[in-house]
């Protein structure tokens, strides 16, 4: 429904109430990357993932946040191959290629 403001404002509300929740800034980071408020997703991410360092989840998401932004961008491979290293079977790491294979971002298959 692309109702991002909407999303913001709820995901911000979860953080106050329980900003030691990794859950809490999981969905902000998702609210604030599909609202377009990159930095505001960095943030939560890196919330997240101190949170909760063993989230494939919260390293995936700062992986999109950091290519955002030049100062992060050259980070943003190695965050997301360490989310691939805490879960190798997320699918969400896989591309289809055009010969017919599944292909995971680090380039095995």
């Amino acid at each position: 429904l692309r109702r991002w403001p909407e999303a913001l404002a709820t995901a911000q509300k979860l953080v106050t109430q329980d900003p030691g929740s990794a859950p809490s800034w999981l969905a902000l980071a998702v609210a604030a990357s599909g609202g377009g408020r990159h930095d505001v997703a960095l943030d939560a991410a890196q919330r997240a993932a101190g949170i909760d360092p063993t989230s494939p989840a919260a390293y995936r998401l700062l992986a999109v946040a950091q290519t955002h932004f030049p100062t992060h961008r050259r980070h943003a491979y190695r965050t997301a191959r360490y989310a691939v290293a805490l879960d190798p079977d997320d699918q969400v790491w896989y591309r289809y290629r055009p010969t017919g294979e599944w292909v995971r971002i680090d380039g095995t298959l």
